[in-house]
């Protein structure tokens, strides 16, 4: 699946949910139920770096393509 992301170093959840199509408020879901998603904390602001895409990206495909519920 190809991530319609800017290239930077990281991203806002805003960026995150856009690119995936989703709520911000999804994305906060999975940050809590899925330990492999963990974003970082820069300058009072929460961001996900790149390698965190890879397990939002499964996540959203078991969920939304394939229709297994989280």
């Amino acid at each position: 699946m190809h991530i319609d992301l800017p290239e930077k170093r990281y991203y806002k959840i805003g960026e995150v949910a856009k690119a995936f199509s989703v709520n911000t408020s999804l994305i906060r879901f999975w940050e809590k139920e899925f330990e492999i998603i963990k974003p970082k904390k820069m300058r009072k602001e929460i961001v996900y770096l790149l390698p965190t895409m890879s397990p939002i990206s499964n996540l959203y495909i078991t969920s939304s393509k394939k229709g297994v519920l989280l």
